[in-house]
């Protein structure tokens, strides 16, 4: 909870493999504005892709936010979220999750960032949890 009170603005997202970006920023946007109570601007569910990041960027614009990313498949994924994400230096983060060695490396090139690799679970663990 102390982290969470660091941060104006929350929201958790699960990617799949297929995704579309229109679908994945409307759904950001719905926990935004859900989150303080805001009505969605009109047609949110019908913009194009650069409309719907005009109004991430604006409502995200000035203020310090956290966003899981959870389970990203592609470089091209990542790409096409954070172009929507401003970075105004107000102490934003964004945490990804993946599978995928390269994506998490990658993502990495253009920021300061920290890799935490898990190690894999073995089958005696799911045998004694089972």
């Amino acid at each position: 909870m102390k982290v969470k009170r660091h941060f104006q603005n929350h929201a958790w997202i699960t990617l799949s493999q297929s995704f579309k970006i229109e679908e994945i920023l409307t759904y950001l946007i719905q926990q935004l504005f859900d989150e303080v109570r805001q009505p969605l601007p009109q047609r949110v569910e019908t913009m194009d892709n650069n409309n719907l990041k005009t109004v991430l960027k604006e409502f995200l614009r000035e203020s310090r936010y956290v966003f899981i990313l959870d389970d990203i498949w592609s470089i091209e994924t990542w790409d096409a979220i954070k172009i929507a994400l401003p970075n105004h230096n107000c102490g934003s983060r964004v945490l990804l999750t993946t599978c995928i060695g390269n994506v998490s490396s990658t993502s990495c090139r253009e920021s300061h960032c920290y890799i935490y690799e898990m190690k894999a679970v073995s089958k005696r663990v799911f045998d004694f949890v089972l």
